[in-house]
């Protein structure tokens, strides 16, 4: 081995785990060892492809390379190769580090899910997102983001996975006699024990114009039983319908028994002062009247939410299995309840689930 003796573009320090790489491919007898730089047998360069000695490589060879190279060509050598790779923030996993850590450019490779570390922009330094021994994590899978679409809109994310915790850190629900039941590498919330979860304080109020709940549902077949809701505006299934009702005996909702005892990906939107949209596997529902009619003043929001039953009862709960719950302070489009739910199927099928 031979340690060379060369400067590298500080700009590198804003890409370097494609640097690294690349530098690889370019040099494939580069080694780096304690933020130094070798190179085995630089003077020894068979190639085996055309049988024969290659130029010994230089330390101005490297050099001048190592000039030429921006994050600019990184992001093209990455997008050359196939690779796709695009930027990213994280936020930094190791607690003792905590001086100047550059989280602008840290790139994931979207085919294997790789991250590639970044290191500070300080000089002289060579530190690690992650790990310091530089080991590749894997990102935070999009279905496991709190603020899912960047804006704001996610007020909370229960992942129901054994415990009632919010993501947010925000709302914490309480639950009462839910029974944990495994799911893959997870859990989700069982309502059999006549369990529920209720959640307060949320930034709601009758004035609210919309709110958007969706999770992962699968209905055990019961009727009379609410999944989710507010005071008197709530989802409810009987006589195998599911949809919106406001107290009044009413469903304004689908024919939901064919999805008996299966797990669906269900959002819904409530409206203020009137029924709003339900989506099944990211597909927009024809919704109609099928009990009743609509309870206008009912149809309203509250700082007040339960999984399982409502607010105002300790009925209506033996639904089935709820897991993953968000909220948002919004209504969805079509096209934000799409790539919702496709990175929640990605997640499932990640695990060895089939949705």
């Amino acid at each position: 081995m031979v340690k060379f003796d060369i400067t590298v573009n500080p700009e590198c320090k804003n890409c370097w785990g494609i640097f690294l790489d690349t530098l690889k491919k370019s040099f494939p007898e580069f080694a780096m060892y304690d933020g130094d730089f070798y190179f085995s047998d630089p003077e020894d360069r068979y190639d085996e492809e055309s049988d024969s000695y290659l130029p010994p490589i230089t330390e101005q060879d490297v050099q001048d390379w190592l000039d030429s190279f921006t994050c600019e060509k990184a992001e093209e050598e990455a997008y050359s190769s196939g690779d796709m790779f695009v930027d990213i923030v994280v936020k930094n996993t190791d607690p003792t580090i905590t001086e100047n850590l550059d989280i602008d450019k840290i790139w994931v490779n979207k085919k294997t899910g790789d991250l590639f570390t970044c290191i500070d922009n300080t000089p002289d330094k060579n530190i690690w997102v992650g790990t310091k021994s530089g080991k590749l994590i894997r990102p935070i899978p999009p279905a496991d983001k709190f603020d899912f679409y960047g804006d704001g809109s996610s007020v909370a994310f229960y992942k129901l996975s054994g415990d009632t915790r919010d993501s947010g850190g925000l709302y914490n629900g309480v639950d009462t006699r839910i029974a944990w039941e495994p799911y893959f590498d997870e859990y989700v919330a069982d309502s059999r024990l006549n369990g529920t979860i209720k959640i307060k304080g949320l930034p709601f109020d009758d004035t609210t114009p919309k709110v958007t709940v969706s999770c992962w549902f699968k209905w055990n077949g019961k009727n009379g039983v609410m999944p989710f809701g507010w005071d008197q505006y709530d989802i409810y299934i009987t006589s195998g319908k599911l949809g919106f009702n406001t107290f009044r005996g009413d469903i304004y909702g689908i024919d939901f028994k064919k999805y008996n005892k299966k797990w669906v990906y269900l959002t819904v939107t409530f409206v203020n002062g009137d029924y709003g949209s339900i989506f099944v596997n990211g597909v927009r529902q024809e919704l109609s009247q099928q009990l009743s009619s609509i309870q206008s003043s009912q149809a309203k929001m509250s700082p007040n939410f339960t999984i399982f039953g409502h607010n105002l009862s300790s009925g209506y709960r033996r639904a089935g299995q709820i897991g993953r719950l968000r909220i948002f302070s919004k209504g969805l489009s079509d096209v934000e309840v799409g790539e919702l739910t496709m990175s929640e199927v990605d997640l499932i099928r990640s695990v060895g689930g089939e949705v």
